[in-house]
């Protein structure tokens, strides 16, 4: 390996620059889907409670999509543990949703659908060679 080899990044693969989009994309569909579910979200917790949440639960998800952006497999690896953490509530959860809203019904499953793909392009070939060589 040479000098420049060693202080040229390698290029992002069209993959992760992907499933970056999708990830950003999925954040931003939590966000139109608020107002649909802010009268069920009210009706359960006090507007200050729901208001940490969400910008709390915001927050962590954009720090996170932006350190996978940036290469950090750690961050990949978090976020996946954190994503099939969450498999179970959103089963749970999206019927009654559904049964609430069919809008926010589909919305959570086109989510839960964009950053299924999204983790599938970040661990397999190219995407997972590409963050193993960034660990170094």
């Amino acid at each position: 390996m040479t000098l420049q080899d060693q202080t040229l990044p390698a290029l992002k693969p069209a993959a992760v620059r992907q499933a970056i989009g999708l990830l950003w994309t999925s954040l931003a569909i939590g966000a139109l889907k608020l107002p649909l579910d802010w009268a069920y979200l009210s009706s359960r917790a006090s507007v200050a409670f729901n208001a940490f949440v969400i910008i709390f639960t915001f927050a962590v998800t954009a720090f996170f999509i932006w350190k996978i952006g940036q290469g950090k497999n750690w961050a990949r690896i978090v976020f996946l543990v954190l994503f099939l953490l969450g498999v179970v509530p959103f089963v749970l959860i999206v019927r009654p949703e559904f049964a609430r809203s069919p809008t926010s019904g589909l919305l959570s499953t086109v989510q839960f659908g964009l950053q299924a793909v999204a983790f599938f392009l970040i661990f397999a070939s190219p995407g997972k060679e590409w963050f193993q060589s960034r660990r170094g």
